[in-house]
Order: C-alpha cells, then sequence, then structure tokens
C-alpha cells in the first residue's frame, strides 16, 4: 500500500522515526515527512538528485506549523518542487539564468545539461578537440 502524505489522518498514523517517510513527486523529486516524537506537527524534507554528483541533495522545510493540516502538504510540495528546479539548473534560479549569454545563444532556451555544459566547458563529457595549426605562411 503505498503512502499519501497529502491525507492528515494518515501522517497522524505514522509513528515517529529518524528516518522520513518519502512520496515521490516526480522521477529524482521526492517529499519526506518525519512526524513529531513529542506533540506537534511534523516537519518537511525535500530530496532531489543531483546529476552532477550523482546524490541527492536534502533541504529542511519546516513544519508549515501556520497553516492548517490540510494546506501543509500543499506547501510542502511546491518548496520541494522549487528546491528540485534548484538543483536541476545547478543551483542557479532562472531569472540568474536569463541574463547569462554565451556568445549569441541564450543559455535559457537550452536544456538543463546541455546549460551547465555551456556554461562550464570543462564539465562536458564531450572531449573538445583543437585542430592542429596549418602550415604557415607556405
Amino acid at each position: 500500500m503505498a503512502l499519501d502524505l497529502s491525507k492528515v489522518r494518515e501522517r497522524d498514523a505514522l509513528r515517529s522515526q529518524r528516518e522520513p517517510y518519502w512520496q515521490r513527486i516526480r522521477p529524482g523529486c521526492f517529499l519526506g515527512y518525519r512526524p513529531s516524537a513529542r506533540e506537534g506537527a511534523g516537519t518537511w524534507i525535500a530530496r532531489a538528485y543531483d546529476e552532477d554528483q550523482r546524490r541527492y541533495r536534502l533541504k529542511a522545510l519546516g513544519d508549515f506549523g501556520t497553516l492548517p493540516g490540510k494546506d501543509r502538504f500543499a506547501e510542502a510540495r511546491k518548496e520541494a518542487e522549487a528546491f528540485a528546479v534548484l538543483v536541476d539548473s545547478g543551483g542557479q534560479t532562472e531569472a540568474k539564468i536569463e541574463k547569462n549569454m554565451i556568445g549569441s545563444r541564450n543559455v535559457s532556451a537550452c536544456t538543463t545539461r546541455s546549460r551547465r555544459r555551456l556554461m562550464n566547458p570543462m564539465r562536458s563529457s564531450v572531449p573538445i578537440i583543437r585542430a592542429a595549426p596549418g602550415p604557415s605562411g607556405q
């Protein structure tokens, strides 16, 4: 049975443990919930896969204690998706990327992987081949 963290009743029934209960939002993006050992709201955690580092990045989102229980999942999900976009972009927000121009090509029109290569050619998995100089003056 899959866990649905959007339902308050299911979250309240979870027992307290160190490892969060995870729910997949989309490939590479997860939302975790850790119930409180004491009374009160549990905490939310975002997990996003970083292709460059080949590992997951984590971010504590807090408990969203000021919101009603039914709205906490939606807000935590928005924060987790925003974190995943940040990780996918290599740590730069889309607004910053749009300002970067490489040659005459706008970087924001590229995919995330090609954007990273354009912005940092040393990260490219494609070898750079330099042409040998031709005969000079002959």
